[in-house]
């Protein structure tokens, strides 16, 4: 027998841009959310975002939005992912996320999720400079 609260919950259809995808961006199950594929090559338009910095600052605005939507928050982020393609442009990446999330989420830095920055050779379009993987507890306060 399941246990109420652990049947997954989908978060509805994924967006990029204008595009509608085949998947979700993620799902409630067992009190946490989970979360991936976050981007920010495009915009909600549709137009590209050529930038490693403005598509930080759009992926880290969607998961914030994701997270919201789903009943958390970046508080209560127990874990993240990092992709990003090109090892150059890790500090970079570093110094606009820092900058983007001590602009938008409260307490931080000082509460930090455990997480890992990853190097890959590509991404599944080549325009997606990083990509963001996230879990989060849901109703946690």
């Amino acid at each position: 027998m399941t246990e109420v609260g652990i049947l997954p919950k989908g978060l509805g259809p994924f967006r990029i841009g204008r595009d509608t995808m085949p998947w979700s961006s993620g799902c409630v199950s067992g009190g946490f959310v989970f979360l991936s594929g976050i981007v920010g090559h495009v915009d909600d338009d549709g137009n590209p975002v050529p930038g490693l910095e403005e598509q930080t600052e759009l992926a880290f605005a969607r998961l914030i939005s994701e997270l919201e939507r789903a009943g958390s928050s970046f508080d209560n982020l127990v874990r993240l992912n990092q992709y990003i393609t090109n090892a150059s442009e890790r500090e970079p990446y570093v110094g606009r996320r820092e900058a983007f999330l001590r602009s938008k989420v409260d307490k931080y830095p000082e509460r930090r999720a455990f997480a890992s920055t990853l190097l890959i050779t590509t991404l599944a379009d080549p325009a997606i400079r990083l990509e963001l993987e996230a879990t989060a507890a849901v109703g946690a306060k």
